[in-house]
């Protein structure tokens, strides 16, 4: 049973991290990037805790196997704890670099998914400017005719006089 859970956690873990299943929605990169650097901290804080230690974890219960053979159970704790902690960063480790491979290719998709966006905006707002312009081309245009108008009325009226 506490294979299981083990297992379960794992697979849970690995899922939220670098998952590529569509499901839960997953939690933003740097976040990801947080939680693995804080499970290796724990990983290492944890097996060289084991490693370190003089006292043996549940000795009563290991002493009373009766095992005779092999290591003594000090020594025993230390290469599992060695083992446990070399074994689990590995995995950890590939999973770092996924999770690096994939924020990049994201970061890149979301770069292009941009710059397109951009583009179908310049060439809107490009138009709607060159629109604007026109239109104050023309009210200058009409203004400047009016004026005129009024000058040359002027003029005539002067040159009557």
């Amino acid at each position: 049973l506490m294979t299981l859970h083990f297992l379960l956690t794992g697979y849970i873990f690995a899922e939220c991290v670098v998952g590529a299943d569509p499901g839960l929605e997953r939690p933003s990169y740097p976040l990801r990037a947080l939680l693995v650097m804080v499970t290796f901290g724990f990983h290492a804080l944890f097996s060289v805790s084991l490693m370190a230690s003089t006292t043996v974890l549940a000795r009563d219960w290991f002493e009373s196997l009766g095992r005779g053979w092999g290591a003594s159970l000090s020594e025993d704790q230390y290469l599992g704890a060695s083992l446990g902690w070399a074994l689990g960063e590995y995995p950890l480790g590939v999973m770092a670099v996924a999770l690096l491979v994939s924020w990049v290719q994201a970061d890149r998709r979301e770069r292009r998914r941009f710059d397109r966006s951009e583009q179908r905006e310049d060439d809107r707002q490009l138009r709607a400017y060159n629109d604007y312009l026109h239109r104050l081309s023309e009210v200058e245009r009409r203004s400047r005719s009016s004026t005129m108008a009024g000058a040359s009325a002027t003029d005539e009226d002067r040159s009557i006089e």
